[in-house]
């Protein structure tokens, strides 16, 4: 090959290299998405929006109906839980409570807002009793649990205390619940289903 043939040859494949490296940058393939750590966020879970829908004494009178609600998950102390849709109809559809630091802000529609002061994590303000922000939910640490690690990197813990029976699937790479079903004997008295959970990475 002459000379003169190489040093072209060789000059189109540089300018190919790099332009593959500046394309890459770009659109963000030269990197893998970063896992996340709570070591370096010091948060266990990443933030996500969830969707999940109640089964419980949600209808008229305590009875028994499905409400539908939204976790958009910051950290834990910044997050927001809003009533998609609810057996008592418009006037409980719609309601939000946003956990901001030190406060909460509660909406009722059309127009009612009313901000008050939050206990924090510590506190009790989490976004559900099956919804703890953990490497692991609460009852599944908990002395007793039976813990089930499942081939679809779910797991399964069950706790059973007096006649009552709670069982939580959750992620096993966060902990972060999917499932959660409350039983008294052989009754379910409740129970939740996740149907739809995004995580977004950093």
């Amino acid at each position: 090959m002459p000379r003169m043939t190489r040093l072209i040859l060789v000059g189109l494949l540089a300018l190919a290299g790099c332009s593959v490296l500046v394309w890459a940058t770009v659109t963000g393939s030269a990197q893998p998405a970063a896992a996340w750590d709570p070591k370096v966020s010091g948060e266990p879970w990443p933030p996500f929006v969830m969707e999940f829908t109640q089964t419980g004494p949600f209808g008229p009178n305590g009875a028994t109906g499905d409400q539908v609600m939204r976790l958009n998950y910051t950290d834990r102390t910044h997050f927001k839980l809003t009533v998609l849709a609810h057996p008592g109809g418009a006037d409980v559809a719609g309601r939000s409570w946003t956990f901001d630091g030190d406060k909460v802000i509660i909406f009722r529609p059309p127009n009612s807002t009313t901000t008050g002061t939050s206990p924090g994590p510590d506190g009790g303000a989490v976004p559900d009793d099956w919804i703890i922000p953990g490497p692991a939910p609460v009852q599944a640490t908990q002395q007793g649990a039976q813990i089930t690690r499942n081939a679809d990197g779910t797991a399964t813990a069950v706790q059973t205390r007096g006649g009552t029976r709670l069982t939580i699937r959750y992620r096993q790479a966060d902990g972060i619940p999917l499932a959660m079903s409350e039983m008294e004997g052989s009754k379910v008295t409740r129970r939740a289903e996740v149907t739809r959970l995004e995580i977004k990475r950093p």
